[in-house]
C-alpha cells in the first residue's frame, strides 16, 4: 500500500532541471537537423547549377552537329575581321581559322548559287581580363541578296555588322590547346571541319572545376 508521500511523489511534474535539459536537447537536435537540410538543398542547387553550365558549355559539339545537319556547305575563315571575310573561300585542307560558316543554298543555274540562311560560330581567343569565347550567329539572307545571286564572302562583307551584333555567346573559358593555332579546321573542302578547343566548366569561382577537350569533326550533307 503506497504511503502518502509516495503517492505524491508519483503524480510530480519535471523539475526545472530536467525541462531546461530537455529543451537543450531539443535545441541541438533541432538545429542539427535544420543545418543538415540547409546544407543538403545548398549542395543540390550547386550540383544543378554545375550540371545545367556544363551542359551549356560542353553542348556546343551537339548543337554544331545539328546545325551542320540542316547546311549543306561549310567554310573556315581566319576570323570575323571584314580584311578576313573579303578573301576567297578556304579550298585548301588542313586551313585553320577561328570562323567558321555553316551555309544553306540551292542551285539557281548551271552557274549560279542562291545563298539562303548562314549558321556561324566564332571563337574569340581571351585577353588579359576577358576569357576566350565562343558565339554562334543565324542568319537568313534577304531577298535582294538572294535575287541578285550574291557570293558567300560578300554576303557577309556587306552585312557584317548586323551578323555579328545579331551573336550570341554558346561557350565561355575556352582556350586552344598548346599545338592549335586556332579553333575550326578545314577537314573536306565545302563539307568538312573539326572543332578543338579546351573548355572549362563550371564557375570561375566555384570550387570545382573541370576541363574538357571538345574535338569533333562536323560533316554537312552536301
Amino acid at each position: 500500500m503506497k504511503t502518502k508521500a509516495s503517492f505524491c511523489r508519483s503524480y510530480a511534474g519535471f523539475t526545472l532541471t530536467e525541462v531546461l535539459i530537455a529543451m537543450t536537447v531539443g535545441l541541438f537536435v533541432s538545429g542539427g537537423a535544420m543545418w543538415m537540410m540547409v546544407y543538403g538543398v545548398k549542395n543540390c542547387l550547386l550540383s544543378t547549377a554545375q550540371s545545367s553550365n556544363d551542359l551549356a558549355q560542353w553542348g556546343i559539339a551537339s548543337r554544331l552537329w545539328v546545325d551542320a545537319r540542316i547546311a549543306n556547305g561549310v567554310t573556315v575563315y581566319a576570323d570575323s575581321n571584314a580584311a578576313s571575310l573579303e578573301r576567297w573561300l578556304r579550298k585548301s585542307l588542313d586551313e585553320r581559322g577561328n570562323m567558321l560558316v555553316l551555309s544553306l543554298s540551292e542551285q539557281a543555274t548551271s552557274n549560279k548559287i542562291k545563298y539562303t540562311k548562314l549558321t556561324g560560330y566564332i571563337f574569340t581567343p581571351a585577353t588579359s581580363s576577358v576569357p576566350g569565347s565562343i558565339s554562334r550567329f543565324d542568319y537568313n539572307v534577304s531577298a535582294a541578296d538572294q535575287a541578285a545571286y550574291k557570293s558567300l564572302e560578300n554576303i557577309l562583307k556587306d552585312n557584317r555588322a548586323s551578323i555579328l551584333a545579331s551573336a550570341r555567346p554558346v561557350a565561355s573559358r575556352v582556350a586552344l590547346n598548346s599545338n592549335e593555332s586556332a579553333a575550326f579546321l578545314v577537314r573536306t573542302v565545302g563539307t568538312a571541319a573539326s572543332l578543338c578547343c579546351n573548355i572549362t566548366s563550371d564557375d570561375a569561382n566555384a570550387s570545382i572545376q573541370q576541363n574538357k577537350l571538345i574535338e569533333a569533326t562536323f560533316i554537312v550533307r552536301g
